[in-house]
């Protein structure tokens, strides 16, 4: 682990980041939401910038950030500093309300469980091993952003969280850390919702029992602790919304330039974004409309620099993946099949929901209406809970008391006019039900905020005698949740046990094998192996946690071309199924293919010279 490199990279990004936005007039939560948006900015922009026109090295991240950071201090002065301090003040009513405490209390314990579970395990979840760290191995060892011949999932989704992910494990030297790398966008998320139940009216209190409430929802928990992207996508949206929901409160230029930084990132980390970032781009045009200016011109010019922004940004953190796609292979949603009216615009592999979500579909659901679908996934809370969840996710909190509380707070606020309110949730509500799978959890984690805000909004204005009890069922639910939300559905206390009495470098992936066991031979060969394979699920296990080994993808034609190649590349081992013609001619070569390693239908072989 090089922590000197990473420490300072990750320093001066945050360094950068708070001259940029001191003394702007912010209030301490926004103040953190901007340091938050602006570091993952820089972190995306560099990544990008090094890894198409310079060189993906730790050196040249130094190099860059460094030059961002001194460019800081005369970029600030362009733009006026505001006179509006906003001091931190906490109300009188936090020495009281140990309900607040309670919760904040168990978030902080969550979040060293899930840096302890960070630290001690190697990343494991499938997707991980499969695309998302395939593809941030594949670019680190090539110095470039490049398209990854391992699987074609490496290249084609939107992947600024998986420029974060290589950012981490570049600096770091290793992948130890990277399995935490969501756990940031998790806390903004958090503090978004926090931020959001502050600007609708809720006192300090109750924001933060929203934003506990967040935290604490079981996928939150789980997926912050793996290489996936739901979070860090529900995270960064979420900051965005709240950014785009100020400025159309009171439109001043740091809320837009935040929301669309925020947007901008937002649509390059799933190709999902796009009614998200329409949502965001309609307050900010609403936010622009509704100020009341005596010269019209004056008020369209807003509309048109809001649009320039917006688009500038959209463009610079978000459109490089599509661009990318479009390029390698001439549809910038490949491989979906992209239609408009019935008219195919751009031909795929298939639709989205024939090649992803009828395949994922949970019989239990299949041929259901949505509401039944809905109901049937949301009442599933038996832990332990794991990072894919089909069914259920939300924990019982959701079904029992949030969701409920969303419905109830969105007929009192229309009922009371609350217009700050049901801004807030009607947009979140109407994204909720735009969603294609709105049963899997993991893709509608957003719908949360909504929920956790709602139900503190009814605690805050029930009478004391039924806000006592709504507590306590909250704080009991909550409680069931986590302990189903503790283990992650692999790490239960023998394994953790084990895994303490392990020294660090033996704390592999193949010392926990919920999966892979085929491939259990890798961290038997020497540091620095070439290993060529034809085929695996997790393609990332065969890099090794350093990155050490060099791999390669093998496609032969025949018995010659396979042997052909892997002369030429001065393979040292190979990696085959028992199933495919690549093991016949194996078989054929004993002088220069050993058996090493059989597992089921995969077999390795060591190369002799």
């Amino acid at each position: 682990m090089n922590w000197p490199a990473f420490i300072c990279g990750n320093l001066i990004v945050l360094l950068t980041a708070i001259i940029l936005v001191h003394r702007r007039g912010l209030s301490p939560v926004e103040t953190v939401l901007a340091v938050f948006t602006l570091a993952a900015g820089q972190i995306v922009f560099t990544m990008l910038l090094s890894g198409t026109l310079l060189h993906l090295t730790t050196v040249t991240l130094l190099v860059v950030n460094l030059i961002l950071l001194s460019a800081a201090v005369p970029l600030r002065r362009l733009f006026p500093a505001s006179d509006r301090l906003r001091r931190p003040r906490l109300e009188p009513d936090w020495g009281s309300n140990f309900w607040s405490r309670l919760l904040l209390f168990l978030v902080l314990l969550e979040i060293v469980w899930l840096i302890f579970l960070g630290y001690l395990f190697p990343p494991y979840a499938w997707d991980s091993l499969y695309y998302h760290l395939t593809a941030a191995a594949t670019w680190l060892q090539a110095g470039r952003i490049v398209l990854s011949p391992y699987t074609l999932w490496a290249n084609v989704y939107p992947m600024n969280t998986e420029l974060v992910f290589a950012w981490n494990m570049l600096l770091a030297g290793s992948d130890l850390l990277v399995d935490l790398t969501q756990l940031p966008f998790a806390l903004a998320g958090g503090m978004a919702v926090y931020a959001l139940g502050r600007a609708t009216g809720l006192r300090q209190t109750n924001s933060a029992v929203a934003a506990c409430l967040f935290l604490l929802t079981p996928i939150v928990l789980v997926q912050s602790k793996t290489c996936y992207v739901d979070v860090a996508f529900a995270g960064m949206f979420l900051v965005a919304f709240f950014f785009a929901y100020r400025y159309y409160h009171e439109p001043r230029r740091i809320y837009l330039l935040l929301a669309a930084l925020a947007s901008g990132l937002t649509f390059g980390i799933k190709a999902s974004a796009a009614p998200y970032v329409a949502v965001i781009f309609l307050f900010i045009i609403a936010g622009n409309l509704a100020v009341r200016k005596a010269d019209n011109r004056h008020c369209r010019q807003g509309v048109l620099l809001s649009t320039v922004v917006f688009a500038g940004a959209l463009l610079i953190w978000g459109s490089f993946w599509y661009l990318r796609n479009w390029l390698a292979y001439g549809n910038p949603l490949f491989p979906f099949t992209f239609k408009i009216l019935g008219y195919t615009l751009w031909p795929g592999q298939g639709s989205i929901t024939d090649m992803i979500m009828v395949k994922n579909t949970p019989p239990e659901l299949v041929g259901l209406p949505a509401w039944r679908q809905l109901l049937v996934s949301w009442r599933e809370t038996v832990g332990p809970y794991t990072f894919d969840q089909r069914l259920g996710g939300f924990g019982p909190q959701w079904l029992y008391l949030e969701g409920p509380a969303v419905l109830v707070t969105a007929v009192l606020a229309a009922i009371r006019r609350q217009r700050p309110l049901l801004l807030l949730l009607v947009p979140l509500i109407l994204l909720f039900w735009l969603q294609p799978s709105r049963w899997w959890t993991r893709y509608t984690i957003f719908i949360v905020a909504a929920g956790a805000i709602s139900l503190a909004y009814l605690e805050e204005r029930l009478p004391r005698f039924w806000a006592k009890p709504l507590r306590t069922a909250t704080l009991c639910l909550v409680l069931i949740s986590m302990a189903g939300s503790l283990t992650h559905g692999y790490f239960n206390p023998q394994v953790i046990a084990r895994f303490l009495a392990l020294p660090p470098e033996g704390r592999t992936f193949f010392q926990l094998t919920p999966w892979g066991d085929e491939l259990a031979w890798v961290e038997k060969v020497p540091a620095g192996s070439r290993i060529a394979f034809t085929e695996t699920a997790f393609p990332y296990l065969l890099f090794g946690p350093r990155l050490e080994n060099r791999i390669k993808l093998i496609i032969a034609a025949s018995e010659g071309d396979m042997l052909a190649q892997l002369k030429a590349w001065n393979a040292e081992y190979f990696f085959t199924t028992t199933t495919s013609l690549y093991y016949r001619w194996a078989q054929n070569n004993p002088q220069f293919l050993r058996p090493f390693f059989a597992y089921g239908d995969y077999i390795a072989y060591e190369v002799i010279k």
